[in-house]
């Protein structure tokens, strides 16, 4: 069963996105960094030689709990997430679409492209090929399928 999660806890992580110079967001921008330099490195590379800079491309989903890049009900169940798993659901979410998306991300070679992909389609493109959350059995348990 799953553990309820405090308000008090969930609106602490929250607060800590926004203050003491946004040091959260870092820690989240880098754990993602972190894990496309361990495990994708092709992808990595691809970023790099396109001077792709993932702390301005990456601010805005975890700011906003994409809540402005996304249609109204994955958005909604995005917060679910997070309010029942805390931030570990938000980059669990952005580093599976960039696991699915990979093959796409490596196809765009121009700079601006890439960008402008990585902004706001890539979150679009993943919700319609139904890859936008991971597959755990504990986020699964979260949702029951529409009578």
């Amino acid at each position: 069963m799953l553990a309820k999660r405090s308000g008090r806890a969930i609106q602490t992580e929250w607060r800590f996105l926004y203050t003491d110079g946004m040091k959260k967001l870092n820690a989240f921008v880098k754990d993602i960094k972190d894990w496309i330099i361990n495990t994708k490195r092709h992808l990595y590379i691809h970023f790099e030689s396109r001077n792709i800079v993932l702390e301005a491309l990456l601010s805005n989903p975890f700011l906003s709990l994409f809540s402005n890049i996304i249609p109204n009900k994955e958005a909604l169940m995005v917060l679910d997430r997070f309010i029942h798993f805390g931030q570990i659901a938000l980059i669990d979410i952005v580093k599976n679409i960039i696991k699915t998306m990979q093959h796409k991300l490596l196809r765009i070679s121009d700079q601006f492209e890439l960008q402008q992909y990585m902004s706001r389609d890539i979150y679009t493109d993943a919700i319609k090929q139904g890859c936008f959350f991971p597959e755990t059995p504990e986020q699964r348990a979260l949702f029951f399928p529409s009578a």
